[in-house]
């Protein structure tokens, strides 16, 4: 192994592998602790269901940036095999679910806006806006899976060249890979929930400052009064 080899067996399988396996154990436990709770009706829901999507996108880290640094490095041949049979549908699956997570916290954010105003979120509220944003992770990245091919050569079976990797024609085009794959999904899964997020957010702390603020002055008005008895 070369310096470099090391330092990606380090990084990615080392430290990536342990902190994944540390994510996964510590979502389980709090998923256990949220089924002796009541969540239905509150915003702990949305918790359940980050963490939930936090497990499928280590599990996803685990099989495709792991799995690949085990068949290239130590030739384990079955692994190859079975690698590039499951990246495009566990590499579309993992990035449906990171996409839908961002609009997850979204909707925590527009939940918790409404509750600044008075308007609280009902049960089924919440499950509309965690159902929306699963809806939009799918509409822009669910699309993965067509976009990558495992291509098998029957002539180098038994080889490490019996199946590779490639773009299929989709992402040739430029209305496909230019306008969707960059712009939109740019957009939408980048600059639209960071603003979204930086409105709800700077709306609900604004509206929360105006709700204390009555309060400091009563308390304000006692001290002053109570000081001049």
């Amino acid at each position: 192994f070369t310096a470099l080899d090391l330092s990606k067996l380090v990084m990615i399988m080392g430290m990536g592998g342990v902190i994944c396996t540390i994510g996964i154990f510590f979502n389980i436990c709090l998923l256990f602790v949220f089924s002796r709770l009541r969540i239905r009706n509150t915003n702990l829901i949305y918790l359940v269901v980050l963490a939930c999507f936090d497990i499928g996108v280590e599990i996803c880290f685990i099989l495709v940036f792991i799995g690949s640094l085990i068949w290239d490095y130590f030739g384990i041949y079955e692994i190859f095999v079975a690698w590039h049979n499951f990246v495009p549908p566990v590499s579309a699956f993992g990035q449906t679910v990171i996409a839908s997570s961002v609009y997850v916290i979204v909707a925590a954010s527009l939940d918790r806006y409404m509750t600044s105003i008075g308007r609280k979120f009902k049960s089924k509220d919440r499950l509309l806006g965690i159902g929306f944003a699963i809806m939009i992770g799918c509409l822009t990245k669910v699309t993965f899976y067509w976009e990558t091919d495992t291509v098998t050569n029957e002539k180098c079976e038994g080889s490490f060249g019996y199946k590779t990797l490639q773009r299929t024609n989709v992402t040739k085009s430029e209305l496909y890979g230019q306008v969707y794959m960059f712009y939109t999904r740019n957009v939408v899964n980048v600059f639209l929930p960071f603003f979204l997020l930086v409105l709800f957010n700077l709306a609900a702390v604004q509206n929360l400052s105006k709700q204390r603020r009555p309060d400091v002055l009563m308390e304000k008005v006692s001290i002053d009064t109570s000081v001049l008895q």
